[in-house]
C-alpha cells in the first residue's frame, strides 16, 4: 500500500476488503479502540461497535477522517488488534491516558504515566503535583479493573475541574 496515491489506497482497499468481508483495523484515532471497521456489500465504510451494533458511516467528515488516518497509518490495514489480549489492552491504554490527570481516592490529582504489569498484577506509574513518581501500591488483579478505575479517574478530574 505504500506506494500507492491517496485516491489509489481508498480505491485499493474498498475493492480487497469489500470482496473477502475481511476488518481493515480497529484502533483508530477519533473512534472507541472497540471499533472494527469494513468496507459493506454496498462498497461503503461501515463499523461494528464494542456491542456488535452494525453502523455504515454516512457522515463525510467522519469517511474522510478515517481514510486521512489510514493513509497516515497504512501499516495498520489488515491488522486488528485483539483487545482480549491484556498486553494489546495495556499498550492501547498507554497510549490512550498517558500524561492525562486523574483523581484517584483522597482526590489528589495524578498524571498517568504507564500502566505495567508484574508478577502479581498491573500497577499505575504516576506523578503527583509535584512531579514526584509514584505508583499504585496494591495491584488490579486484571487489565479491565485497572482500565476502570482510569477512566473513573479522568472523568472525576474532568468533572471537577483539576
Amino acid at each position: 500500500y505504500s506506494d500507492l496515491t491517496f485516491k489509489e489506497l481508498v480505491s485499493t482497499v474498498k475493492r480487497e476488503f469489500g470482496e473477502t468481508g475481511e476488518p481493515i483495523c480497529n484502533c483508530v484515532d477519533g473512534w472507541f479502540d472497540e471499533v472494527v471497521f469494513h468496507i459493506n456489500s454496498y462498497n461503503k465504510l461501515s463499523l461494528i461497535t464494542g456491542n456488535q451494533d452494525y453502523i455504515q458511516v454516512q457522515n463525510p467528515q467522519q469517511i474522510n477522517k478515517f481514510w486521512s488516518y489510514l493513509d497516515k497509518h497504512r501499516d495498520k490495514i489488515g491488522k486488528v488488534v485483539d483487545l482480549s489480549n491484556p498486553k494489546e489492552k495495556i499498550k492501547i491504554l498507554n497510549k490512550r491516558y498517558k500524561d492525562k490527570t486523574i483523581l484517584l481516592g483522597d482526590d489528589n490529582p495524578f498524571t498517568l504515566k504507564s500502566i505495567v504489569e508484574k508478577d502479581d498484577g498491573y500497577y499505575l506509574i504516576l506523578t503527583d503535583k509535584d512531579g514526584k513518581v509514584c505508583n499504585t501500591t496494591d495491584p488490579f488483579m486484571n487489565i479491565d479493573a485497572c482500565e476502570t478505575m482510569i477512566e473513573r479517574g479522568c472523568r472525576d478530574a474532568i468533572e471537577r475541574g483539576v
